[in-house]
Protein backbone atom coordinates (compact mmCIF):
# COMPACT_ATOMS: atom_id res chain seq x y z
CA UNK A 1 0.00 0.00 0.00
CA UNK A 2 2.28 2.54 0.88
CA UNK A 3 4.76 1.62 -2.26
CA UNK A 4 1.39 2.51 -4.32
CA UNK A 5 1.26 5.75 -2.26
CA UNK A 6 4.94 6.20 -3.18
CA UNK A 7 4.09 5.61 -7.05
CA UNK A 8 1.41 7.66 -7.18
CA UNK A 9 3.73 10.50 -5.57
CA UNK A 10 6.20 10.29 -7.36
CA UNK A 11 3.65 10.17 -10.57
CA UNK A 12 2.58 13.69 -9.34
CA UNK A 13 6.07 15.24 -8.33
CA UNK A 14 6.80 14.74 -12.10
CA UNK A 15 3.68 16.09 -13.11
CA UNK A 16 3.97 19.22 -10.97
CA UNK A 17 8.02 19.45 -12.47
CA UNK A 18 6.46 19.77 -15.42
CA UNK A 19 3.75 21.71 -15.10
CA UNK A 20 6.20 24.39 -13.34
CA UNK A 21 8.66 24.07 -16.30
CA UNK A 22 5.88 24.70 -18.95
CA UNK A 23 4.50 27.93 -16.78
CA UNK A 24 8.33 29.02 -16.76
CA UNK A 25 8.21 28.69 -20.15
CA UNK A 26 5.43 30.50 -21.10
CA UNK A 27 6.23 33.15 -18.88
CA UNK A 28 9.73 33.39 -20.46
CA UNK A 29 7.84 33.59 -24.15
CA UNK A 30 4.90 36.31 -22.53
CA UNK A 31 8.69 38.14 -21.00
CA UNK A 32 9.79 38.48 -24.63
CA UNK A 33 6.78 39.77 -26.29
CA UNK A 34 6.22 42.67 -23.60
CA UNK A 35 9.93 43.48 -23.92
CA UNK A 36 10.14 43.37 -27.24
CA UNK A 37 7.17 45.19 -28.00
CA UNK A 38 6.68 48.61 -29.49
CA UNK A 39 3.69 49.08 -27.63
CA UNK A 40 3.36 50.37 -23.98
CA UNK A 41 2.02 47.21 -22.67
CA UNK A 42 0.06 47.96 -18.82
CA UNK A 43 -1.59 47.08 -16.35
CA UNK A 44 -4.28 48.99 -13.82
CA UNK A 45 -6.07 47.78 -10.53
CA UNK A 46 -10.22 48.87 -10.67
CA UNK A 47 -9.51 52.37 -9.64
CA UNK A 48 -7.32 53.27 -12.45
CA UNK A 49 -3.87 52.88 -10.86
CA UNK A 50 -0.95 51.28 -12.54
CA UNK A 51 0.29 48.33 -11.30
CA UNK A 52 2.47 47.63 -14.28
CA UNK A 53 4.21 49.47 -16.97
CA UNK A 54 6.46 48.20 -20.05
CA UNK A 55 9.51 50.11 -20.43
CA UNK A 56 8.17 51.45 -24.01
CA UNK A 57 6.86 53.96 -21.99
CA UNK A 58 10.16 55.78 -21.13
CA UNK A 59 10.49 55.99 -25.10
CA UNK A 60 7.44 57.58 -25.61
CA UNK A 61 6.85 59.88 -22.27
CA UNK A 62 10.10 60.23 -20.66
CA UNK A 63 8.95 58.50 -17.68
CA UNK A 64 10.05 55.18 -16.29
CA UNK A 65 7.93 52.62 -15.87
CA UNK A 66 8.30 52.67 -12.01
CA UNK A 67 7.69 56.66 -11.66
CA UNK A 68 4.34 55.19 -13.04
CA UNK A 69 3.42 52.24 -10.87
CA UNK A 70 1.10 53.27 -7.77
CA UNK A 71 -0.12 56.63 -9.67
CA UNK A 72 -3.33 56.98 -11.22
CA UNK A 73 -3.50 56.79 -15.27
CA UNK A 74 -5.53 59.97 -15.48
CA UNK A 75 -2.32 62.21 -14.22
CA UNK A 76 -0.60 60.57 -17.44
CA UNK A 77 -3.21 61.51 -19.90
CA UNK A 78 -3.92 65.06 -21.66
CA UNK A 79 -6.17 66.69 -20.08
CA UNK A 80 -7.99 67.67 -23.67
CA UNK A 81 -8.40 63.43 -24.00
CA UNK A 82 -9.34 62.42 -20.48
CA UNK A 83 -12.46 61.73 -21.30
CA UNK A 84 -11.81 59.21 -24.21
CA UNK A 85 -9.74 57.33 -21.81
CA UNK A 86 -12.31 56.92 -19.02
CA UNK A 87 -14.81 56.09 -21.43
CA UNK A 88 -12.69 53.40 -22.91
CA UNK A 89 -11.57 52.21 -18.97
CA UNK A 90 -15.37 52.15 -18.07
CA UNK A 91 -16.14 50.00 -20.78
CA UNK A 92 -13.04 47.30 -20.35
CA UNK A 93 -14.46 47.10 -16.80
CA UNK A 94 -18.70 46.79 -17.46
CA UNK A 95 -17.75 44.11 -20.15
CA UNK A 96 -14.29 42.30 -19.17
CA UNK A 97 -14.11 39.65 -22.17
CA UNK A 98 -14.92 42.49 -25.04
CA UNK A 99 -11.36 44.42 -25.99
CA UNK A 100 -12.01 48.19 -25.84
CA UNK A 101 -10.51 50.50 -28.22
CA UNK A 102 -9.88 54.37 -27.88
CA UNK A 103 -7.58 56.91 -29.02
CA UNK A 104 -6.27 59.92 -26.67
CA UNK A 105 -3.00 61.48 -25.68
CA UNK A 106 -0.48 60.40 -23.23
CA UNK A 107 1.09 63.31 -21.57
CA UNK A 108 5.08 63.56 -21.88
CA UNK A 109 7.25 64.61 -19.27
CA UNK A 110 8.40 68.03 -20.87
CA UNK A 111 4.24 68.94 -21.26
CA UNK A 112 4.02 67.66 -24.87
CA UNK A 113 1.75 64.79 -25.61
CA UNK A 114 1.85 61.47 -27.60
CA UNK A 115 -1.55 60.37 -29.19
CA UNK A 116 -1.89 56.65 -28.80
CA UNK A 117 -4.65 53.95 -29.94
CA UNK A 118 -5.02 51.50 -26.76
CA UNK A 119 -6.58 48.56 -26.71
CA UNK A 120 -8.48 47.35 -23.56
CA UNK A 121 -10.04 44.91 -21.69
CA UNK A 122 -10.87 43.80 -18.11
CA UNK A 123 -8.95 41.60 -15.82
CA UNK A 124 -10.97 38.92 -13.85
CA UNK A 125 -9.42 36.46 -11.49
CA UNK A 126 -11.44 33.94 -9.82
CA UNK A 127 -14.70 35.24 -11.44
CA UNK A 128 -14.11 39.25 -9.47
CA UNK A 129 -12.96 41.86 -11.78
CA UNK A 130 -9.72 42.98 -10.30
CA UNK A 131 -8.99 46.39 -13.30
CA UNK A 132 -7.77 46.27 -16.73
CA UNK A 133 -5.06 45.67 -18.96
CA UNK A 134 -3.95 46.25 -22.43
CA UNK A 135 -1.53 48.18 -25.03
CA UNK A 136 -1.18 51.34 -26.34
CA UNK A 137 0.16 52.09 -30.16
CA UNK A 138 2.19 55.56 -30.51
CA UNK A 139 0.39 56.84 -33.48
CA UNK A 140 2.72 60.07 -34.19
CA UNK A 141 4.38 58.54 -37.41
CA UNK A 142 0.52 57.05 -38.23
CA UNK A 143 -0.74 60.44 -38.14
CA UNK A 144 1.85 62.58 -39.94
CA UNK A 145 1.94 59.96 -42.50
CA UNK A 146 -2.21 60.50 -43.29
CA UNK A 147 -1.52 64.75 -43.14
CA UNK A 148 1.21 63.92 -45.70
CA UNK A 149 -0.81 61.85 -47.70
CA UNK A 150 -3.74 64.20 -47.64
CA UNK A 151 -1.74 66.87 -48.53
CA UNK A 152 -0.44 65.43 -51.81
CA UNK A 153 -3.83 64.23 -52.54
CA UNK A 154 -4.73 67.93 -52.36
CA UNK A 155 -1.81 68.48 -54.68
CA UNK A 156 -2.67 66.08 -57.07
CA UNK A 157 -6.17 67.46 -57.16
CA UNK A 158 -4.90 70.95 -57.85
CA UNK A 159 -2.13 69.71 -60.19
CA UNK A 160 -5.38 68.14 -62.10
CA UNK A 161 -7.99 71.00 -61.93
CA UNK A 162 -4.83 73.54 -63.27
CA UNK A 163 -4.72 70.75 -66.26
CA UNK A 164 -8.00 70.85 -67.08
CA UNK A 165 -8.24 74.56 -67.31
CA UNK A 166 -5.44 74.42 -69.39
CA UNK A 167 -6.61 72.36 -71.87
CA UNK A 168 -10.39 74.47 -71.86
CA UNK A 169 -7.97 77.88 -72.65
CA UNK A 170 -5.87 75.75 -75.10
CA UNK A 171 -9.27 74.54 -76.77
CA UNK A 172 -11.35 77.50 -76.73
Amino acid sequence: RQAGIALSNARLLERLRLSETQLRESEARFRYLVTASPDVVWEVDREGRFTFVSDVVERLTGYRPEELVGRHMSEFIAPETIGQAQRQLQDAMSEPDRVAVARFALRRRDGSSVPIENFATGMVRDGVLVGGHGAGRDLSERNRLERDLRRQAAEIAASSERAHLARELHDS
